[in-house]
């Protein structure tokens, strides 16, 4: 290669790589400020269960969704198939167990 072709390449690629940084910065703060701010309140009731509440008057709307921490990644060593057992209770929308 010829010798000013070398620092010409070296100088090139330098800039384009700042270029991306900066790209890549921008897309960042742009992508959260788009993010919306949801204000929610958090409270263990009694019996452990964990509430998050999120208010949204705007609509006349209720919405409830329940999450189930079951399952091989939840369960504590010789206390298996928990997950199996509240199934039907889901399922079926059973009172308590017997």
């Amino acid at each position: 290669m010829s010798k000013r072709v070398l620092p010409l390449l070296l100088v090139l690629t330098l800039v384009i790589a700042a270029l991306t940084t900066l790209l890549a910065q921008n897309r960042q703060a742009g992508a959260t400020a788009d993010i919306p701010r949801l204000p929610f309140q958090t409270f263990t009731l009694s019996n452990g269960l964990k509430v998050i509440v999120s208010q949204d008057r705007r609509l006349p709307l209720t919405a409830v969704n329940l999450w189930y921490h079951v399952g091989p990644a939840n369960e504590e060593p010789g206390r298996t198939g928990f997950a199996h057992r509240d199934r039907p209770v889901e399922s079926t929308r059973a009172g308590a167990l017997d």
